[in-house]
């Protein structure tokens, strides 16, 4: 293996053919350094993974390549097409649930259960079940443009540039559910 990417980074590298990955993921893997946004050598270090094994790191939503000639033939989408970086599921679920500054909160509870707070500093609590994640929205370029009508605007009162998001799941929450109506 050359390199170890997650499954949107496989994604993306199969569109672009450029390798890349973003904080919002490494951070749930956990190999991130909160404080840098980059990998932790003493987290790869406990998981006896080299450096050389991870793909470079870019923001969330900067664009990480272009569709590629060879993609555009095999999925039909255009080539030259702009690639993002992406984040993990709970960072864009909290972007789409609108968690861009702290004080705000995302419960989500199917199958299993997902708790997502913004945090303007990594909250760590060992043994209590609460991580932190790296916020997608860490740029301080991005903003958030919100859909009015026809029209298009952006907000400077949704935008967010920095911080993190503290996480906690359980993976059983549907059957906790079923056995409270029981």
């Amino acid at each position: 293996v050359a390199t170890a990417l997650l499954p949107k980074d496989y994604l993306r590298f199969r569109l672009t053919g450029l390798l890349a990955s973003e904080a919002s993921d490494g951070t749930g893997i956990p190999a991130i350094e909160l404080a840098t946004g980059a990998w932790c050598p003493e987290a790869l270090a406990c998981l006896a993974l080299p450096s050389s094994l991870l793909p470079p790191l870019c923001p969330s939503g900067d664009v990480a390549g272009h569709v590629s000639a060879e993609a555009s033939v095999d999925c039909g989408l255009r080539a030259g097409t702009p690639v993002l970086a992406g984040a993990s599921d709970q960072a864009t679920a909290a972007i789409g649930a609108g968690l861009l500054h702290p004080g705000s909160m995302l419960i989500s509870l199917s199958t299993g259960g997902t708790l997502i707070t913004p945090v303007s500093t990594p909250i760590v609590l060992p043994g209590q079940g609460v991580r932190t994640l790296c916020h997608a929205l860490s740029s301080p370029a991005l903003s958030v443009s919100a859909p009015v009508g026809a029209e298009i605007y952006t907000s400077p009162s949704l935008s967010f540039s920095g911080g993190y998001l503290a996480h906690s799941a359980v993976l059983n929450a549907g059957l906790a559910l079923r056995w409270l109506r029981q």
